[in-house]
């Protein structure tokens, strides 16, 4: 977790940053009230695609393997956008990873996509009511899925041997910088709306 789930979360602390921005310009507040539109998905999609493309890119290398975050920007699509724009968001971050081939590549693109599916039905039945406590399930759910279900079904060339050490490498890291970034999501989109209650509240006053 030292060696490689610290340097992973600074990393991804970029993604936080942004989101960040988003949330202080307003970018925010436009895409969760557009988020049954079609533009508003189209913006999502985008957005949290590169998210999931950079998490790849920035991940560590390890053993010919790599350490990421793919799956944080699947699992936030889905978690603000749905099912469907989870899924095209996992289509897009798994299919980078996939083209860079190696013997996880099949399973790590049917991860992602399941990571940005699955998030977005726990969404829709949560009724899009997220708390950290659900934000840190749907971090430790994908990422068991990820490395203890397709790893194992999906993986290619790998022996038992080589499996069981990926799993052991890079579950605890992955699970922990995955969970918190959308830990760190939750937080943004609280300090978002209680920005819309205050205003509410200014005005009312008004």
């Amino acid at each position: 977790l030292l060696n490689f789930g610290l340097p992973l979360a600074l990393r991804m602390m970029a993604v936080g940053a942004v989101l960040y921005a988003m949330q202080r310009f307003g970018a925010l507040s436009w895409l969760l009230k557009n988020a049954r539109k079609m533009k508003g998905m189209a913006a999502m999609i985008l957005i949290f695609s590169a998210f999931s493309v950079f998490g790849t890119a920035a991940g560590i290398e390890f053993a010919g393997l790599v350490i990421n975050f793919r799956d944080l920007g699947a699992m936030m699509a889905g978690l603000l956008g749905g099912p469907l724009v989870g899924m095209f968001v996992g289509l897009i971050g798994g299919a980078y990873r996939y083209s860079m081939g190696g013997w996880t590549a099949t399973a790590c693109f049917a991860a992602t996509v399941s990571a940005g599916l699955v998030s977005g039905l726990l969404s829709r039945y949560w009724k899009g009511r997220i708390d950290y406590r659900k934000a840190v399930f749907t971090g430790v759910l994908a990422e068991s899925m990820h490395l203890l279900l397709f790893l194992p079904l999906l993986q290619q060339g790998g022996s038992t041997e080589v499996v069981l050490e990926t799993i052991r490498a890079l579950f605890l890291p992955m699970t922990v910088v995955n969970a918190l970034g959308l830990f760190l999501l939750v937080y943004i989109m609280d300090k978002e709306k209680r920005m819309r209650n205050s205003n509410s509240s200014k005005e009312d006053r008004c």
